[in-house]
């Protein structure tokens, strides 16, 4: 993670933001507001150097197979002990594992879809008689009669 995903400018309004929430948390006078900035801006700091740490994480999450995410989830479930972080950590991976399966669905969907349509373009105006099995089961037949027999 580098600090150069961060925003400056985001990264002193979260620092002022957080100074005048403590200053009005603790019924201090506006005039203390200058002294609780330095610990507002290291906290705002350590909060956006997080959030970017999990952005960066979730990006290369994002490509991993679901085997390998179903992986680390056999992993943590398999601890005596998990705690807050591992808790978290799981229902992440959870989630992550959902969305892998679903994408992978998807591809496979696309890729057979994009095989059909080559094998019926590889045609090139010959007879092609293709059969579909439907999600009920049934058989469903397609044909392609050449263009230059349709009146």
């Amino acid at each position: 993670m580098t600090t150069d995903s961060i925003n400056r400018s985001e990264l002193l309004s979260f620092a002022w933001t957080i100074a005048r929430q403590e200053l009005w948390s603790r019924c201090l006078l506006a005039s203390q507001l200058r002294n609780l900035f330095p610990n507002a801006l290291r906290r705002a700091w350590a909060e956006l150097k997080r959030r970017a740490a999990i952005t960066a994480e979730r990006a290369k999450q994002t490509v991993r197979p679901s085997s390998g995410i179903w992986a680390d989830i056999q992993t943590l479930e398999n601890r005596t002990t998990l705690g807050h972080e591992g808790i978290n950590q799981l229902a992440y991976l959870q989630r992550a594992y959902h969305d892998a399966c679903q994408r992978e669905a998807e591809e496979k969907v696309r890729a057979e879809m994009e095989a059909k349509r080559r094998m019926i373009a590889a045609a090139s105006g010959r007879f092609v008689s293709v059969t579909f099995t439907k999600k009920d089961g049934s058989d469903r037949c397609a044909s392609s009669l050449p263009t230059s027999s349709i009146t």
